[in-house]
């Protein structure tokens, strides 16, 4: 419509322009320092992997158990991030199927949202959930939001609420309340980099605090899905 843009360049102000400049060149900044600095960490771990190796064996001649507790540690993390690769493909392509199946516009990004949150532990699909279901009530009416939130709901419950925790298994090894404990937490710390990160950090802890101390193993029986205090040590 010519008369909305001539009435737009009318009302344009420059200066407003220029007084948001500032702002946006801090987030800018402060998002290319960061990925900077995630860059730099990760040069220095591939340089430093090489002898990684020799570094847990002299380790462990000393501290065994810390080294072994390590060592599952690393294993858990890598079958945990395998397994939540695979089940955020299978949402992805089940959720991009819905979408089409209501005609929801922007398909491929609540495709690649839904990629991205399943790392989220507990409340990641809800992250995938509400941008497109809101932007389909409002571009196609209730009954295509009432439907698409319908299959997103049972889609996540048969594939994230009883196929994903039996697959995932003792890679994990927390239960559900841990798990949301700890995203609160480590999100708190971190902020929205905690909530990826969120998982790992508590294992790493749990690896570290209890797994490593005979006489601390009982606490896995408080926090895994399973009883798991039978290596405990009596504490004397």
């Amino acid at each position: 419509d010519p008369d909305t843009l001539n009435n737009f360049w009318a009302e344009f102000n420059p200066a407003s322009l220029l007084g948001a400049l500032p702002q946006v060149f801090s987030s800018v900044s402060g998002v290319i320092s960061v990925i900077a600095v995630v860059f730099s960490m990760i040069i220095m771990m591939v340089l430093d992997v090489g002898g990684w190796e020799q570094r847990m064996m002299a380790a462990g001649r000393s501290h065994s158990r810390v080294v072994a507790a390590m060592r599952m540690f690393s294993r858990g993390i890598r079958k945990y991030r395998l397994v939540s690769t695979c089940f955020g493909i299978v949402m992805a392509g089940l959720n991009y199927a819905e979408l089409l199946i209501v005609g929801a516009p922007l398909p491929y990004v609540w495709m690649l949202l839904t990629f991205i949150t399943t790392y989220i532990p507990s409340v990641g699909f809800f992250f995938a959930m509400v941008p497109p279901v809101a932007v389909t009530f409002a571009m196609n009416g209730w009954q295509d939001g009432l439907l698409l939130l319908g299959m997103y709901l049972i889609t996540t419950w048969v594939v994230q609420g009883v196929f994903q925790p039996m697959m995932t298994g003792d890679a994990v090894g927390i239960n559900a309340t841990v798990s949301l404990l700890s995203l609160l937490f480590w999100a708190w710390v971190f902020g929205p980099l905690g909530a990826l990160i969120a998982l790992p950090c508590t294992l790493l802890a749990k690896s570290l605090l209890v797994d490593a101390d005979p006489k601390a193993r009982w606490v896995n029986s408080l926090l895994s899905n399973g009883v798991r205090a039978k290596a405990a040590a009596a504490q004397s």
